[in-house]
């Protein structure tokens, strides 16, 4: 087939303009292009800088499942909590000056385990610190350094592709082709579906390309963390995107959650800014005695996260909870602002975050998949904003009350091959079949130490894992 390709680049590209960083942004799909024949995830998509999802209250909360406890027991509990730990202990946004971000947060936070890596063990700790990332509104920058927005067919045999970039630089907030130091490239994958791949522009012939094809550096990368790697930390692009989403100075027009009470108001000076939205008028919006519901807020600052424990089994236990905060937003008067601010209250009945491990339906998928999750709502404000039919910006909410992150609970498993003649060879547990690859086991560890190997009421040893590695290669061999 001759491939023809149009790639519209930014005109910094053009003139060579150096980029060393870059992070992506979460949200809905976009109806008019992001859809299933150019690889786009059907519940959630990049999103252009400007039309970005993000959490307007400050706290969330998070619970185990009982059947997340019997599975991976009071250990398990530890290395998830040790996930929202990482988050929790980030400086406030308003904090994150450029020299705190340079000297705080490594181009590359994964470390290797040699153990963990030989005896194919998965953290969960890093893989529930990839999912808060991409629930806090960061999408994978690896993946949509380079997308494609349209494909079509001019005549047999040329087909064309419109390929763009989703991936922006957390400095200057241009786009740009590197994630974290690392430059991608990328090659046409016609598919089905078609996507633009990224590719390591320094290996031959262009390198490999797609999900295989580069070694992800950004938190925010699901295909980043390998058996045996764990992350230390958030990286440079993963926190120079969240400084972009929650800093206190990026301002649009948002509403309340509607689970989101109001309980007092007050106003204070005004202010010199003249921030007003191009194309809107008559921002706040009054609810009962004074609450003020749609209104100009800047980022929140900070989210964190607090553990509440609750008995889903027999379904009694929890105790309700309320968060208070205090509500700043603007208020544009001529050419000045005033800020006002209001405490507003939340009240929670179950946790929004909750944690199971259970058998995921495979969905077509090949092998079990390692997790489900079920992420948050987007509520698209663009019309609030003067941008009625974008895809943005907005704000991020719980859907049906609960936040879910599911485990299987499928591991180990074993891919087994074609099958052979006559009888399994003597002391073969796997059948007359070729085993070709392992899944592995869920585990806890850093660079130097494993924690624990789950399930925890198998109580795994290393001899086992290694038993379970010899016996699978000498099928092999």
């Amino acid at each position: 087939m001759n491939f023809r390709l149009l790639a519209f680049v930014t005109l910094a590209l053009l003139m060579g303009s150096p980029k060393a960083h870059g992070f992506a942004l979460n949200g809905p799909p976009d109806g008019a292009y992001q859809a299933a024949a150019l690889n786009y995830d059907a519940l959630e998509a990049p999103q252009m800088i400007g039309e970005e999802y993000r959490w307007n209250i400050p706290i969330l909360t998070y619970g185990f499942d009982s059947s997340f406890i019997n599975y991976f027991g009071t250990n398990g509990i530890r290395a998830i909590e040790s996930a929202f730990r990482q988050l929790n202990d980030l400086p406030a946004i308003s904090l994150v000056t450029d020299q705190v971000l340079t000297n705080t947060f490594p181009l590359n936070s994964m470390g290797n385990n040699p153990a963990a890596q030989a005896l194919f063990i998965t953290d969960i700790k890093s893989r529930m610190l990839t999912f808060l990332v991409q629930y806090m509104g960061l999408s994978d920058a690896e993946r949509f350094t380079w997308t494609l927005r349209n494909r079509w067919v001019d005549g047999a045999p040329s087909t064309n592709y419109v390929v763009i970039q989703r991936n922006y630089d957390p400095i200057t907030r241009m786009p740009t082709d590197t994630v974290n130091g690392q430059k991608l490239g990328y090659r046409i994958a016609d598919g089905p579906p078609a996507d633009a791949r990224e590719s390591d522009p320094s290996a031959g012939g262009g390198g490999g390309f797609g999900l295989f094809g580069i070694q992800g550096r950004s938190v925010s990368s699901v295909r980043t963390l390998n058996v045996g790697g764990s992350f230390s930390s958030l990286t440079y692009d993963d926190m120079g995107g969240l400084r972009y989403l929650y800093a206190t100075n990026n301002f649009n027009v948002e509403n309340l959650l509607p689970t989101v009470a109001v309980t007092s108001t007050s106003a204070s000076a005004a202010t010199g800014t003249s921030w007003y939205p191009y194309g809107v008028t008559n921002i706040l919006t009054v609810v009962g005695s004074g609450a003020v519901n749609t209104a100009v807020r800047g980022g929140i600052d900070k989210v964190s996260f607090v553990r509440v424990d609750f008995d889903s089994l027999i379904g009694i236990g929890f105790a309700g909870v309320t968060n208070t905060w205090t509500d700043r937003y603007l208020q544009t008067v001529g050419t000045t602002a005033a800020i006002l601010s209001q405490t507003l209250a939340r009240s929670i009945v179950r946790p929004d975050i909750v944690l199971t491990a259970r058998d995921i339906p495979f969905a077509g998928a090949n092998v079990p998949p390692l997790n489900n999750v079920i992420s948050g709502n987007f509520i698209n404000h663009d019309g609030i904003n003067g941008l009625t039919g974008q895809n943005g910006p907005g704000v991020l909410t719980v859907p049906g009350g609960q936040l879910r992150v599911d485990f299987t609970t499928q591991l180990p498993y074993y891919i087994d091959g074609p099958g052979q003649a006559g009888p399994p060879p003597p002391g073969n547990n796997f059948g007359n079949g070729a085993i070709r690859g392992s899944g592995g086991v869920w585990g806890w560890f850093d660079d130097t130490t494993i924690h624990k190997i789950f399930p925890d009421f198998l109580n795994l040893q290393f001899s086992d894992l290694e038993q379970m590695v010899i016996d699978a290669r000498t099928v092999i061999e």
